[in-house]
């Protein structure tokens, strides 16, 4: 692979996560506002369309995102009941 693709590559998947954070900003701040409108958690996904993993890598990127630990949702999810 030539230095030139290289870049190429390198700017394209810059572009591909820039697409995928604002769709995922997108989402979240629908669920949020919707789960606050109804005052009720409803399943973000239907049931088995996500693995595990993919669960966890998506929650452990979030949680870094506005630097809470899991403990903090722990409590938050507490004091939710």
């Amino acid at each position: 692979m030539s230095l030139s693709s290289a870049a190429a590559g390198s700017a394209e998947s810059e572009r591909a996560r820039a697409a995928a954070a604002e769709q995922m900003i997108a989402a979240i701040r629908n669920y949020a506002a919707q789960v606050t409108a109804d005052k009720a958690y409803f399943p973000v996904v239907p049931p088995n369309t996500l693995t595990a993993t993919d669960a966890m890598i998506v929650a452990t990127a979030l949680l870094k995102a506005v630097n809470l630990q899991v403990f903090e949702l722990g409590l938050w999810q507490a004091w939710g009941q």
